[in-house]
């Protein structure tokens, strides 16, 4: 997909984030979470779901791609591989394997680890979003935890900068004026900062429960919302509705 028609598909909309499952480096995939949805024909409901709601693009990992391409013909895709490494540490597409095999399955973008912290190969961020951009022709979405990443990265040749990792990284949680905690609000601090002045378009990810947080991400300049557990994973929303209610009756 061409980029101005990517960049103009998404803008001020909502990405889904379907997905289910990490991969261990080396070894067989394994489930860490939305494990009822992980049947391949039940991630290509929800992504349909999504796109009857008015979803601009779906965010998914590898083993779904071509699925999801063929139940929402035309959505743009963006790729990616979660990979358990470093200890049960994670990164986010961290070789050109992944990368391969994204492209392979179909994505529009495959969205790539950007952060400072150790990496599975031996380049640097700038080399490999370099070497992405020499073999092949696919928007890159880096995923970064702070401002100073997200500069980087743009400069790097990055199409998009997204806060996905912002708060999830042990260097980040202050920076993005975070507490660390999963009931955190979104990163808006990192969001803003970046707005300003980052080259590249910034897509907001990460903790967005509720509309009224994804149109606050907007009005604070990112170009499109990612959108994952609060849609795509009903354990979690019936779990926040099950804790509150309980609170309540005590």
């Amino acid at each position: 997909m061409d980029k101005s028609v990517f960049f103009q598909r998404i803008k001020g909309g909502v990405i889904v984030s379907c997905q289910s499952g990490v991969a261990l480096k080396g070894l067989e995939l394994f489930e860490d979470y939305n494990t009822e949805f992980s049947d391949p024909a039940c991630m290509a409901a929800m992504a349909r779901a999504a796109a009857a709601g008015g979803a601009v693009g779906i965010r998914t990992n590898l083993r779904y791609v071509d699925i999801i391409r063929e139940a929402t013909p035309g959505l743009p895709i963006i790729g990616l591989e979660k990979i358990i490494c470093f200890e049960n540490d994670m990164r986010i597409t961290p070789t050109m394997d992944e990368v391969s095999a994204l492209v392979d399955a179909g994505a529009d973008a495959v969205a790539i680890d950007c952060t400072h912290r150790p990496r599975l190969d031996d380049l640097s961020v700038a080399e490999f979003i370099s070497r992405i951009k020499g073999t092949f022709d696919v928007l890159v979405f880096a995923d970064i935890s702070t401002l100073e990443e997200g500069l980087a990265a743009a400069k790097s040749g990055a199409d998009v900068v997204v806060t996905t990792l912002a708060g999830y990284t042990p260097y980040s949680i202050e920076s993005a004026g975070l507490a660390g905690s999963p009931s955190d609000p979104p990163a808006y601090k990192i969001i803003e900062e970046l707005a300003k002045v980052c080259s590249v378009p910034v897509v907001a990810e990460g903790r967005f429960r509720t509309p009224d947080q994804a149109v606050k991400a907007l009005r604070l300049g990112a170009h499109a919302v990612v959108v994952g557990g609060a849609i795509s994973i009903p354990r979690y929303a019936t779990e926040r509705f099950a804790k509150a209610m309980r609170e309540q009756e005590d």
